[in-house]
């Protein structure tokens, strides 16, 4: 409705001028300062007036739409963000127990496999299985490392530290040795067992990645 309102403008001039003189003299400087004072009354103006005001009505009403629906969809990002979090560190932790059982069916299987209790088939099915839980295990972790990023993009506060951070979990591991039934595996299968007790592989996502009671463990890391 502003538009049907009336309209007082003022406006301020100031100019300055030479005036040329003649053979004999006489030029000056001439400055001429202006104040005009303008009113505008819209009586009417063909329906122009009320199309303008019904136009800024709508965008108003539009953004204030879009405005709610995107802090819904930051919400509901957060929210599956975080619930995302709490479910890949509750699979990280089932995983690492995985591994760990994994590795000692390995070892009971090589020596199993070495006192001639066992074929080569079990074996091979051991170190299958401790690999896929690794192979699981590494995944959970990647999943952990995006949703933390998602969580904290979508409360505002993805900064340099996250990245810095998720660079430091990434990084590539040291080289992992043959698999773990190769010396087993390399000749036939004695029938005595030998004197020195088997040693369990190390777990290659454990050699330089932070370990997972750092990542876990609901401090906040530092920023």
């Amino acid at each position: 409705m502003a538009g049907h309102y009336p309209v007082v403008s003022l406006i301020a001039r100031q100019g300055e001028r030479d005036a040329q003189g003649t053979l004999f003299g006489g030029g000056s400087d001439v400055v001429t300062d202006d104040f005009v004072v303008r009113v505008d009354l819209p009586i009417y103006q063909g329906e122009f007036v009320m199309a303008k005001t019904r136009e800024a009505s709508k965008l108003a009403k539009s953004a204030a739409f879009d405005r709610d629906a995107k802090t819904r969809s930051a919400r509901r990002q957060a929210r599956s963000a975080f619930l995302g979090i709490n479910a890949a560190i509750q699979r990280v932790q089932a995983l690492q127990e995985a591994i760990r059982h994994g590795e000692i069916a390995l070892a009971a299987r090589q020596e199993g496999y070495r006192s001639g209790l066992y074929t080569v088939v079990p074996v091979l099915d051991a170190e299958r299985d401790l690999y896929s839980a690794r192979r699981d295990h590494a995944q959970a972790r990647y999943d952990y490392l995006l949703k933390s990023l998602l969580l904290s993009q979508a409360v505002g506060t993805l900064g340099e530290s996250d990245l810095s951070f998720v660079e430091r979990c990434v990084e590539p591991p040291a080289a992992v040795s043959a698999p773990l039934a190769a010396a087993a595996l390399s000749g036939p299968a004695p029938t005595r067992p030998p004197p020195k007790p088997v040693t369990p592989a190390a777990d290659p996502d454990q050699s330089s990645y932070p370990s997972d009671r750092q990542m876990y463990s609901g401090q906040p890391r530092d920023r």
